[in-house]
């Protein structure tokens, strides 16, 4: 993981990043691959006595089922040709 920014607000940590992963497990259903994928995750985090007691996570899940071949990135796929 390669942290971009964290933004400090009060009791929220904002945090943004770019993650390079190896798909060596089933994902979504999508056996293992091995294929090196990577995306961007944006996270919020609310800390009350220095504990993380809430996080709300979005990440690019459709370009990582396109990078491992879990969904058609192409009308010829889609129509099988």
């Amino acid at each position: 993981m390669t942290l971009e920014f964290i933004i400090v607000d009060g009791d929220l940590v904002v945090e943004r990043s770019n993650v390079r992963a190896t798909h060596t497990g089933t994902f979504q259903g999508v056996p293992p691959t091995s294929k090196q994928v990577t995306w961007t995750e944006n996270n919020i985090y609310r800390v009350s006595q220095g504990k993380v007691v809430e996080m709300w996570s979005c990440g690019d899940l459709l370009g990582i089922m396109h990078q491992i071949g879990g969904i058609a990135t192409s009308a010829a796929e889609v129509l099988h040709l």
